[in-house]
């Protein structure tokens, strides 16, 4: 654990493009100087509602999403304070759900992966390498079009 956690370092100090998902966001937090723990409010296990914060509204990785989103969720440990340099991008009653560091590392506490439609990529990973895309070419709008996965 301990040289991957160097290993997020050195990917978050180089501003390389990284999504982590349920533990790679609590591993991404811890990295970089977050906390993490058993959730006081209990495990988070099934479907649950979270909400975009105002910087999750304007996040590429919630690009179009609404403020309230249905997702799938299966922890008990969660990110109970973001790195310092992190903008929180979405939250429920029980605790952070999603942060981003600069433009191009993100982490999210729920489960893109579950989803009705299993062969269809969820429309988060798409707005990941959308991101990514535009982080490394240097383009801070959508005037340029990204690779889908979709296609």
């Amino acid at each position: 654990m301990l040289k991957l956690e160097k290993f997020i370092k050195v990917l978050v100090g180089e501003s390389k493009p990284l999504l982590g998902i349920c533990f790679g966001h609590q591993l991404i937090a811890k990295a970089t100087k977050g906390v993490v723990a058993k959730n006081t409010h209990g495990w988070e296990l099934g479907s649950y509602q979270i909400n975009l914060t105002s910087e999750g509204n304007t996040s590429p990785l919630f690009s179009g999403f609404r403020d309230a989103l249905r997702v799938y969720e299966t922890h008990q440990d969660v990110v109970v304070s973001i790195p310092e340099n992190a903008l929180e991008t979405a939250r429920n009653n029980k605790g952070n759900q999603g942060f981003q560091i600069g433009n191009s590392v993100f982490g999210v506490q729920f489960h893109p992966e579950f989803k009705p439609k299993p062969l269809q990529p969820h429309p988060l990973f798409d707005h990941f390498v959308g991101a990514s895309y535009q982080h490394k070419r240097g383009i801070s709008s959508q005037t340029e079009t990204a690779p889908s996965l979709a296609k």
